[in-house]
């Protein structure tokens, strides 16, 4: 049998999957936005503004207008108000009936039944969604790439009395990370701790050979949606409240705690290009003469090998199966407050996957909480009794109840931890548990939306600009005609005369990085 030689083998292998959204989807900014401050709602749809230029706008009306002082006009000072979040008159209020255009960052519709109406609470915030530069929502390779560590690390751990072992010590005593030495015997190449403690810890990690990339959404498929928190109303399991600090659950879930955000809307479709650093994997991948090493180590991963090209898919399958199948049951179990709805979901997705071999679910990003990441791992450490394998709402487990008391996770009256769930809003109640989508291999006849794309001019290019308006200090700034992005005129070169609304032609003079160029482009005009 013939043996292929490292240097003719293909530097990549890629797998290709189809991801399929199958209920919303949130992967947080860290930004939140104030609703009638930073947002506004308007015939079903949330608009979020560009403060900078409604400021602007603003601002060079009343320059305008015959007032002796405009810096010391109602107008000005109620714009004081309003960034200081002092003002009950809301943004929006105070816009009143001007145009909106160019003032606008990105619209989205709000979906679920209420909020679709009427909008949130004049004091709720917006969660945004993850964005770029150019404010196009994009799926973060990293948190993919997590959701798919967690997954390998139980099919690791399945397999190795070690990793079991290291998470058992862990539950000892309290630490930041209790699973950080079984992450080092998991995946790293020796399956040692750094000796350093400012070691670079990737060097050594398998899963630096697996590159999970951004994977952009189609702008229409971001919504706004209201989530509620189902929270046990008794530490069996078998009864369920909503949510609302400080007081105890609520019967019904308008009167519990609702969080406002933006997610990808279920059954968009997703293509994910994977790509798996096929040579290095082997063991044989460099070729370097002992003489010229000089102490050094080369890394194998061979041993680890099969874990990336042979169980990945299955991994995620059997790791989203486990949580899914502990959570239906759960909720399944007879509640007076739960919403009905809730039972037919949950029938949905199961039905979604089960008639497939090749589909998996798999929890991802933000709503799956602590049993989406290493949670699912510790439930299943105490195989002896296997209790939790025979009825996925046993109480936790030795190993998981001495980790909770140790860290202090959650109350410990609650024998099934953790005791909340985030289900958003669909149509009048909240029936869709967050961040379940489905994945399968692509197939060829597959496709998926457009998104928005933005191309760089290059440097010295001639391009044409769509004035927008000018800065205090003279800049101009506009949109770059067939490009998508924006720009800013050099005032040192501008002509006279420029108004908002008129096409110049321009040229690429230099790419700068500060604040008065946020998109890295300025120009000099031309004309």
């Amino acid at each position: 049998m013939s043996t292929c030689h490292p240097s003719t083998e293909p530097l990549y292998k890629e797998v290709v999957w189809h991801m399929t959204i199958k209920t919303p989807l949130h992967v947080g900014s860290g930004d939140k936005l104030v609703w009638g401050k930073d947002v506004f709602f308007d015939a079903g749809r949330a608009h979020v503004i560009d403060l900078g230029r409604a400021f602007d706008a603003l601002e060079k009306e009343q320059a305008s207008s015959n007032s002796p002082d405009r810096h010391k006009s109602a107008l000005l000072a109620d714009l004081d108000r309003v960034m200081m979040r002092d003002s009950a008159k809301s943004f929006q209020e105070l816009w009143g009936a001007r145009s909106r255009d160019g003032i606008v960052l990105y619209s989205m519709p709000c979906t679920g039944g209420e909020l679709a109406a009427r909008g949130p609470d004049a004091k709720a915030e917006l969660r945004t969604f993850m964005r770029d530069a150019f404010q196009r929502p994009f799926l973060p390779g990293s948190t993919l790439k997590g959701a798919i560590r967690t997954a390998l690390l139980m099919e690791v751990a399945e397999r190795n009395e070690s990793v079991k072992d290291a998470f058992r010590v862990a539950t000892a005593t309290k630490q930041k990370s209790p699973d950080t030495r079984a992450q080092h015997l998991a995946f790293r190449s020796n399956g040692k701790e750094p000796e350093k403690k400012d070691a670079i810890e990737a060097i050594e990690d398998v899963l630096r050979h697996l590159h999970v990339p951004d994977v952009y959404i189609p702008p229409d498929c971001i919504e706004v949606r209201s989530v509620a928190i189902a929270s046990m109303g008794n530490p069996d399991g078998d009864d369920w409240g909503w949510k609302e600090r400080p007081t105890k659950n609520q019967a019904h879930w308008k009167g519990g705690l609702r969080i406002v955000l933006e997610s990808i809307r279920p059954g968009t479709e997703l293509r994910i290009p994977l790509r798996i650093d096929a040579r290095r994997l082997r063991p044989d991948w460099l070729h370097i003469p002992k003489e010229d090493l000089k102490g050094r180590v080369v890394q194998d991963f061979s041993n680890r090998r099969a874990l990336l090209e042979n169980h990945l898919f299955n991994a995620i399958k059997k790791h989203g199966r486990r949580i899914f199948e502990h959570d239906q049951t759960l909720f399944l179990r007879r509640s007076k407050n739960l919403p009905p709805g809730l039972t037919k979901t949950l029938h949905t997705l199961t039905q979604s996957t089960s008639s497939a071999g090749d589909m998996a679910l798999l929890p991802v990003a933000w709503g799956i909480g602590w049993r989406g990441m290493t949670g699912a791992v510790f439930e299943r450490l105490d195989n002896s009794t296997g209790e939790r394998e025979r009825n996925v709402c046993a109480h936790d487990p030795p190993t998981l109840r001495r980790l909770r008391t140790t860290s202090g996770m959650g109350k410990t009256e609650y024998p099934i931890f953790p005791k909340t769930r985030r289900l958003a809003l669909d149509q009048t109640d909240p029936t869709l548990p967050m961040g379940w989508v489905s994945i399968r291999p692509w197939a060829a006849n597959d496709a998926v939306g457009t998104v928005a794309t933005v191309r760089m001019p290059s440097r010295n290019a001639t391009v044409q600009i769509k004035l927008e308006g000018q800065n205090k200090n003279g800049t101009w700034r506009g949109v770059i005609l067939g490009y998508g992005a924006r720009g800013y005129i050099d005032p040192k070169s501008a002509p006279p005369d420029l108004r908002a609304g008129q096409v110049v032609t321009a040229t690429v003079e230099i790419v700068p990085v500060s604040k008065d160029a946020p998109c890295g482009l300025t120009f000099k005009s031309t004309t």
